[in-house]
């Protein structure tokens, strides 16, 4: 078995969406292991290459356990897999009007240096990935810390009242924020400048509505919403953070 389909057997289990991630990887070469510097989606020649060293973070043991910064692998994966994804669909009748309206939408969109973008395709693609996996970060970042202040209770009980009173800080903090990363609405770049000194620049436009729509329900299969109650494994969770802090719900 491929690592990357390990992955994606391990991520399911830890309640990650991915199906369009499946689709990926039996309709693109998946180059395990790369050597290069950034994970990329060859659209050419329908190529997913990945880094050593995110396979080796995710790769084969993905779980709710140490070392707790596996969102930084995360994040490139799905990022590119959802580019790989528009590629393989994009002669499918939704993403092409989804698509189609979308560059329309990106036309002359104002990017972070104060200029205009010229590449509304480039903007499109970059929203729709960068959406996606900001949210599969934040999602992540927010379900294994909670369960990482779980498992360590017992340690944290005997430094004190004081240290404890900090972790239940620490877990409304992280609930609160995952309402405050799943707002965020601004996505998407393309490239300035000469060819031999290009620069990425943000554009300052939010989202287009149906590509979020669509990222959310089709990519993300829902289950990462943009409210903390509204998602099944943030609510899972924090029931069984209650189970050890019940001290939260004051």
């Amino acid at each position: 078995m491929s690592k990357l389909s390990n992955f994606i057997l391990n991520a399911e289990k830890c309640g990650l969406p991915v199906g369009f991630m499946r689709v990926v990887n039996t309709g693109y070469t998946i180059d395990e292991g790369s050597d290069s510097d950034s994970n990329t989606a060859n659209t050419r020649t329908n190529t997913l290459s990945i880094r050593k060293s995110d396979l080796a973070m995710v790769g084969n043991n993905l779980s709710f356990a140490p070392p707790h910064d596996k969102a930084r692998a995360l994040q490139p994966i799905y990022h590119e897999a959802t580019h790989a994804w528009f590629d393989l669909k994009e002669d499918d009748g939704d993403v092409k009007t989804i698509v189609r309206e979308g560059e329309r939408y990106y036309e002359n969109s104002p990017l972070e240096d104060k200029t205009v973008g010229d590449d509304p395709d480039r903007i499109f693609q970059e929203a729709a990935a960068s959406y996606v996996g900001h949210r599969i970060a934040a999602w992540w970042v927010t379900v294994d810390l909670m369960l990482s202040y779980v498992a360590d209770a017992d340690a944290d009980l005997k430094r004190g009242a004081t240290h404890r009173a900090r972790v239940v800080t620490k877990l409304k903090e992280l609930r609160r924020d995952y309402g405050t990363e799943m707002a965020k609405r601004v996505f998407g770049y393309q490239e300035v400048g000469w060819p031999a000194f290009k620069k990425q620049r943000e554009t300052t436009r939010s989202i287009y509505p149906s590509l979020k729509d669509y990222c959310d329900r089709v990519l993300l299969e829902s289950k990462i919403p943009d409210q903390f109650d509204q998602c099944p494994k943030a609510t899972e969770t924090w029931k069984v953070v209650l189970q050890t802090f019940p001290e939260v719900a004051r």
